[in-house]
């Protein structure tokens, strides 16, 4: 049915498709009056810096509150404080299951109610092919009227889903959670708080925030087949059929004709359908009755029923029937008069002023949000009305309604009775009211008053959370609006198309930022905490003092920042000319006249990479606190994740000492290097090149250069005899140092005198330490290769079909920073777990008893003791030789199936936002050393050396907008160049070498300096 006498829908049915379109003429009230809403449901206007700034408010206040609710609804069902354990003996975990499979149940829907009544005006065919799954559902709901008994049977569906959300989420007695005040959890668990924001938010609001125009791509799943065909039997059954009756009662009052797309029922068919239709009207009858009598014998869970008259629980529940319908018809009666012609509405001043303040401005969508909120928490008030408490004295003594057999009252108890009820005089004929007369239904002067209270509750952002996690499900789903596939429009991206996509944007980056600085405090709290007490293996294991310890982690730290960022300044300003700047920052001159004199950059990054890994090493040796210690009457599993995994340890070193300093090296070289401390570094980088650690190194650069028949890349002139005598000598040292290191690692892990986990057999710890040696291998290759195929023809990448998905996956979007960085966590980390399984414990009893391996002299032992042999094994196994592989095998590399996973766990890492707060740093960072955007210096260069002038403004402009301002610190673009290294600026000279040539830190194409 489309019209006339429709029970369920409006000509636009969806939650938000009340703007535009539809059946009315060009003079319609809606035409007329909602001409100024964009696509975002705003008002396209200038906001102000308040107005901004309350709304980011709004979302971060909303989104922590649905996190919290979330966090306690889910311990209270888990740690069986709910009364489906208390009283029915339902397991914790699968009450805590169930709950949210009836919230992502309700989610599907809801959504997929707005998605099948949209599409019905869309020809299947457009999208039979692209949606394959999406055109069963359609094809099965657009057959004859079952669209009318889809959204019927699904009515009755989301009615039950949230009397079972519930059923199993209703908090036991004096329910007790993690020591939370008593006024917290009878707020949130025992007055349903927590349960009603949850199922508003994610089980509704939500999916029919995305389901307005991703529809084809919110119904693509076989659960919303599923769920069709669910809501179509349901109908068919009969149970619902009442509302029928009342359709054809107010069908001749309105003499509107019941319009259908079936031919006229046979006599078996009107008897099988009369037959139902009593068959409902009994239970609906009988529905009543058991929900009567229950309140009347005081056996529901309504609140202090023993202390009420009879007759007041039961007004409730009828007054709450009717605000429920009155809400429900409300929102079809809108729709129905706005396409009316205004002609109509002159004898309906009432109705009129309505429809003019529904469709004012923003205030339809305001509406729309504050009405389901409505709506939703007076269903969970009927629900828990109507509920029977089966502890009541009479029920436990086996009482029952009307002398009922026990099993008819345990199906009773159930609540699926007051389901019925609740859907047919609560919902659906209401809608068929306010379809029948919907002026006469807008007419009522307390329409106003509640049109006005739905806004003032949106207004409220309780529930604007699910503006955010709706953006992160489109975003994570890949959901594409129906433009794209039936008008052929441009794809979208992760990037913000609408004023709320940006807000919704800064709302993740100050949630995550936000936590994530909150996580990192708490961590350096408990080291630094660590430290002062003398907990850490330093202190105990090396008679560390307090004060000293400090400022060795912290130097540490700060050094390892300075490599970090360091290394990304001297190879991106590789190609800027030395002469632009020398005058301007005399010390970054001499760092790059230091690391660019022939292949010294190649050198640097190679002892570089040798140093990072050693102060991380270093850093574990000395920091590690014991996962027992407890500070401050912490939990103890808060300690055994701060110190027994080395989390506390890996954010602080992540954060502080990696990401903060790459953001700002992105794009400020010039001045992040201006200082003695990066020369002193330089210099400390080339001599352990120098002394031949790692020239194994150059051994497997020998090899696969050989074998691809690649010339390695060299800006010098060729060794003399001497020089490659010593070059060939150190080769063998170092060969020797890297079979002996591995040697040692091996013997220790397999005679279990290193700090490796307890409890993990020998050899456990050894097949750990080459896999995440592989590891941190395949990740240095990564990146690598990425960027090695950048410039590869798409020809002839197409014939890689893992390595082009994988490419596609990297660069589509912003994946990219994402990669970057998620990549950078996981590296880390995984060097702290090497650390600690190749590190010795000088408390094992054999070390403390006098014994050294090999037979090797005390002071040598104490020397392995500090796991330099583990940095020397990992830098070369586990780093340098995978880039020279990956530089040499882009495209085989990347074929790897295990790369595609990779880059999607990185992409996950980083989502997360657990190091979000080197934003934050970055910033603090940049204003206290006074660092200046390069492009600042390139347009005063620009400006004295072009006779044409250019553009002396620093590059950007600053913004008065707070909203623009805060988005340029968060740029993405700048974490790309900061991890990529990509050292590509305007002013850059000549760069010789072969093009096809090969070298160590770079992949053979000259356009890419890669480390």
């Amino acid at each position: 049915m489309n019209d006339n006498a429709s029970i369920v829908s409006s000509p636009q049915n969806s939650l938000f498709e009340g703007v535009g379109g539809g059946g009315g003429t060009d003079s319609s009230f809606r035409t007329l009056d909602t001409a100024t809403l964009t696509a975002s449901g705003t008002v396209s206007r200038k906001r102000s810096n308040v107005a901004l700034l309350l709304e980011i408010i709004k979302y971060t206040y909303s989104t922590a509150l649905l996190l919290f609710c979330a966090v306690v609804l889910t311990g209270a069902c888990l740690t069986g404080g709910t009364v489906a354990t208390v009283h029915y003996g339902i397991p914790g975990w699968a009450t805590c299951l169930v709950v949210w499979v009836l919230v992502f149940w309700l989610a599907l829907m809801e959504g997929g109610q707005t998605c099948l009544v949209g599409l019905e005006a869309v020809d299947e065919n457009d999208y039979a092919r692209s949606h394959p799954v999406a055109h069963r559902s359609t094809r099965l709901t657009n057959a004859g009227d079952n669209l009318e008994r889809f959204i019927v049977g699904n009515q009755f569906l989301i009615f039950a889903a949230v009397f079972g959300v519930h059923f199993f989420s209703a908090a036991a007695p004096d329910v007790a959670l993690w020591g939370l005040p008593s006024s917290v959890t009878e707020a949130f668990l025992a007055g349903g708080i927590a349960a009603i924001l949850l199922t508003v938010t994610v089980g509704q609001l939500v999916a029919q925030v995305n389901s307005e125009k991703c529809m084809l791509d919110f119904i693509n799943c076989w659960a919303m087949v599923l769920s069709a065909r669910i809501s179509l039997c349901l109908q068919s059954s009969g149970i619902m059929h009442s509302v029928y009756v009342v359709q054809m009662v107010f069908s001749k009052f309105a003499r509107r004709p019941i319009v259908s797309n079936e031919i006229e029922k046979s006599l078996g068919q009107r008897l099988l359908f009369w037959s139902r239709a009593v068959f409902s009207v009994l239970i609906l009858a009988a529905s009543l009755a058991v929900v009567i009598q229950s309140l009347l014998n005081r056996w529901t869970n309504v609140w202090g029923a023993n202390d009420l008259p009879a007759y007041v629980p039961i007004v409730a529940f009828f007054g709450l029937i009717w605000f429920v319908g009155l809400l429900e018809g409300l929102q079809i009666a809108l729709f129905s008069a706005a396409e009316l012609p205004k002609s109509e509405l002159r004898n309906y001043s009432i109705a009129r002023l309505n429809i003019k303040l529904a469709f004012r401005g923003s205030n339809l969508r305001s509406f729309l949000f504050g009405r389901q909120i409505l709506v939703t928490v007076c269903v969970f008030l009927v629900a828990r009305i109507t509920s029977i408490d089966v502890a009541h004295p009479d029920l436990v003594a086996g009482g029952t309604l009307f002398g009922l057999p026990a099993w008819c009252q345990s199906f009773i108890n159930l609540g699926f009775l007051g389901t019925v009820a609740t859907a047919i005089l609560g919902s659906l004929s209401w809608r068929v009211l306010a379809s029948s007369f919907p002026l006469a239904y807008l007419s009522n002067p307390f329409i106003n008053v509640l049109v006005r209270l739905c806004i003032l509750l949106d207004a409220s952002g309780a529930c604007d959370a699910a503006w955010v996690v709706a953006r992160a499900h489109k975003v994570a789903a890949c959901m594409q609006p129906d433009a794209v596939y039936l008008e052929g429009a441009e794809r979208e991206g992760r990037s913000a198309v609408s004023r709320r996509d940006k807000d919704v944007r800064i709302t993740f980056i100050v949630l995550r930022v936000v936590y994530s600085g909150a996580l990192l405090c708490f961590c350096t709290a408990l080291l630094m905490k660590a430290v002062a007490d003398g907990s850490t293996s330093g202190a105990m294991e090396y008679g560390l003092r307090p004060l000293y310890g400090a400022l060795v982690f912290w130097g540490l730290v700060v050094w390892l920042g300075m490599m970090e960022g360091g290394q990304g300044c001297l190879v991106g300003l590789y190609p800027v000319n030395r002469d632009y700047y020398v005058e301007s920052h005399p010390v970054t001159a001499k760092c790059t006249g230091l690391a660019h004199d022939g292949d010294n950059l190649e050198r640097f990054i190679v002892g570089r990479q040798f140093l990072v890994v050693l102060v991380i090493f270093v850093l574990n040796v000395l920091t590690t606190v014991d996962g027992s210690v407890v500070y401050w009457n912490l939990p103890l599993w808060v300690s055994s994740v701060a110190f027994g995994s080395g989390l506390a340890l890996t954010l602080v070193t992540v954060v502080v000492g990696q990401l903060t300093s790459q953001i700002n090296a992105a794009n400020c070289m010039l001045d992040f290097v201006d200082t003695r401390f990066m020369l002193f570094t330089s210099y400390v980088s080339l001599a352990v090149e120098a002394s031949g650690i790692l020239h194994a190194v150059y051994l497997v650069q020998i090899f696969f250069a050989f074998v691809t028949g690649q010339s390695i890349a060299t800006k010098e002139l060729e060794r003399t005899l001497l020089q490659k005598f010593l070059f060939w000598l150190r080769v063998a040292i170092s060969l020797a140092i890297l079979s002996a290191s591995l040697a040692v690692v091996i013997i220790g892990l397999l005679r279990g005198w290193t700090t490796s986990y307890p409890g993990a057999p020998p050899y456990i710890s050894l097949l750990i330490f080459f896999a995440l040696t592989a590891a941190v291998g395949v990740l240095e290759g990564m990146q690598i290769a990425l960027f090695a195929v950048v410039n590869v023809p798409e020809e002839e990448l197409s014939r890689h079909r893992v390595a082009r998905a994988a490419c596609r996956l990297a660069f589509r979007g912003s994946n990219l920073q994402a990669f970057l960085i998620g990549r950078q966590i996981l590296v880390t980390a995984a060097l702290f777990v090497l650390a600690r399984l190749t590190a010795f414990d000088p408390a094992h009893p054999d070390l403390a008893g006098g014994a050294t391996l090999l037979d090797l002299p005390d002071y040598v032992q104490k020397f392995l003791n500090l796991g330099i042999t583990g940095a020397v094994v990992t830098t070369i196994v586990g780093s340098l030789a995978w880039r020279i592989v990956a530089s040499t095998f882009p495209l085989s590399f990347l074929s790897n199936p295990l790369i595609y996973l990779v880059i999607q766990l990185c992409l996950l890492i980083e989502t997360v936002g657990i190091c979000s707060a080197a934003w934050f740093l970055a910033i603090v960072q940049k204003a206290a050393g006074a660092y200046q955007r390069d492009q600042v210096y390139f347009a005063s260069w620009e400006a004295n050396y072009d006779e044409e002038g250019g553009d002396t403004s620093g590059g950007s402009q600053s913004s008065s907008n707070i909203e623009d301002t805060f988005v340029s610190c968060f740029s993405s673009n700048e974490v790309e160049v900061a991890f990529s290294s990509l050292g590509t600026r305007e002013f850059s000279r000549t760069q010789g070498g072969n093009s096809d040539s090969f070298s160590l830190v770079a992949p053979p194409r000259a356009a890419l300096s890669v480390t």
